[in-house]
């Protein structure tokens, strides 16, 4: 069953667009795992390439195997802005290569602290939830957003799905994100394709594979557990995010 709330976020002086996926023949308490591009998650005819990750299908079909127990998924729709908003660092280097029509400062910081001290407590609220079993993931500038997320609210967030992770236009700001010194209580999903770029170009490709690489080998002793897969195929779209995220529930949601 899905369930659609519109709540205005003071913190970010905007709408924002909540669609809950509660998991059929399920009562709770639930475990909630927020996604970001809420678009394209679960409705093709809303999704930016008229696919979608089939979110909901994938999940459904892990709790009705006992595989995970129930588990909320709650997608967020990314705004106009969503190249600043899902940043948290300098992005110049982004609209060195896309259209800065929509563009405000970068405001990655606020949108993850709507989210924890906004969302988080209207969807405790609203539905029978264990706070204490929070996950966040994302594609892209997504999973930039989550690994951010994660690093940042290390007490709210349980595990991070971090799906062909982009910043190749600003590595510095990556390196400064990766350098701390805690030990997380998280666990973290790492997936990058062998073919992000979608047309074999193999320096755009190989940037994606070393910020991956990179972000696994900075946290992989600085976690409880950690995973990263590399596909040699995949491709930056919704398809291959399809494929292999029920691997991601499966191995975070515990």
């Amino acid at each position: 069953m899905f369930n659609t709330h519109t709540i205005y976020s003071k913190i970010l002086k905007m709408e924002k667009r909540l669609t809950v996926y509660i998991p059929n023949s399920t009562n709770g308490p639930y475990r909630i795992l927020f996604m970001h591009d809420g678009q394209n998650l679960f409705f093709p005819e809303l999704s930016y390439a008229g696919v979608t990750w089939d979110a909901a299908i994938k999940l459904q079909e892990l709790i009705n195997d006992n595989l995970i127990p129930p588990t909320l998924i709650v997608g967020i729709d990314h705004s106009i802005y969503r190249m600043d908003e899902y940043v948290p660092f300098n992005n110049d280097g982004i609209y060195e290569n896309f259209s800065d029509k929509h563009r405000k400062p970068y405001f990655g910081n606020l949108y993850i602290k709507s989210i924890v001290e906004e969302i988080l407590p209207f969807i405790e609220s609203n539905y029978m939830v264990l706070k204490e079993y929070t996950y966040m993931a994302g594609s892209s500038l997504g999973g930039l957003i989550s690994l951010y997320a994660g690093i940042k609210y290390q007490k709210v967030f349980k595990g991070i799905g971090i799906f062909s992770l982009s910043t190749w236009w600003n590595e510095n700001g990556l390196d400064e994100l990766l350098t701390f010194d805690d030990k997380l209580n998280q666990r973290y999903f790492i997936l990058c394709g062998g073919n992000e770029s979608g047309d074999n170009n193999p320096i755009k490709n190989e940037r994606y594979i070393l910020s991956s690489k990179k972000t696994y080998e900075n946290l992989k002793t600085k976690v409880e557990s950690i995973k990263f897969k590399l596909i040699p195929h995949g491709k930056h779209t919704e398809q291959f995010w399809q494929d292999h995220v029920k691997k991601m529930m499966l191995y975070l949601i515990k």
